[in-house]
């Protein structure tokens, strides 16, 4: 057998070897796994992607919404409308999660495991969901003094108006009993007030009512500057003073 024979048999063994054994490995790849361990992952819905952790839907949320101004609209939230609440977060679950509302969903908890819903633990409920709405609710459009406009029309620089002398902070007269502030029922009064965010706002409010359950003293009244009733923790105002006579009282 001569060298060109040989050589053309060895080139035929090879090329179908090889085909051979590329068949092989296209069966391995197509052939299903046996006993999968793992299943499929789920894709979180459009709604949790865009929304992040807000898993409400804008109507529940404004179904909450409505249901906790509700409480306050007489500024006294009675046991029944605390388990209201409650039940509307078991029929609701996705508030236990969402996190505008699962705080308010822990606490209602806490406040009913035994039951019921004595007088400072109803006080308490006040203040948070004053503070839960007055949190979500539409904020008013507010301009930094320091800030620096740029009007990008003429190409120069507007500057900022001149900003409002701060409210002095030392009171006038010696720290006050709580029962002091008793006198301040039926009046108007201006506060700066810290909400358990750290957030501060100004309010005007009539006010109705103080109440101390021996921890903490509350504020109740009308809010002019949210248009509803609110409660106040007197230990969360930074400044306070009596329209009617100008007076700053320490807190």
């Amino acid at each position: 057998m001569d060298v060109a024979a040989i050589l053309l048999s060895f080139a035929v063994g090879w090329y179908f070897r090889g085909r051979h054994d590329a068949k092989r490995v296209d069966e391995l790849e197509i052939q299903p796994a046996k006993n999968p361990t793992t299943e499929p992952p789920e894709h979180p819905s459009t709604h949790d992607r865009l929304n992040n952790s807000m898993y409400l839907s804008n109507s529940q949320w404004q179904h909450l919404y409505g249901l906790c101004e509700g409480i306050l609209a007489d500024d006294v939230v009675t046991e029944a409308e605390a388990k209201r609440l409650r039940k509307w977060f078991r029929d609701n679950p996705d508030g236990q999660k969402d996190t505008r509302s699962k705080q308010l969903h822990s606490l209602i908890d806490i406040f009913l495991a035994d039951g019921v819903l004595d007088k400072e633990e109803a006080n308490e409920l006040l203040t948070i969901l004053s503070e839960f709405c007055d949190q979500w609710a539409a904020p008013e459009p507010k301009q930094s003094p320091t800030s620096t406009i740029l009007s990008t029309r003429s190409g120069r620089v507007s500057k900022p108006k001149p900003a409002r002398a701060p409210k002095p902070t030392k009171p006038e007269r010696p720290k006050l009993d709580w029962t002091d502030l008793l006198s301040l029922i039926g009046c108007d009064i201006e506060i700066s007030y810290m909400g358990a965010t750290g957030d501060i706002s100004d309010r005007t409010v009539s006010c109705k009512d103080i109440d101390n359950n021996g921890e903490h003293t509350y504020i109740k009244g009308y809010c002019k500057s949210r248009r509803a009733y609110r409660t106040f923790r007197l230990d969360r105002i930074i400044t306070l003073i009596n329209t009617e006579t100008g007076e700053f009282i320490e807190t």
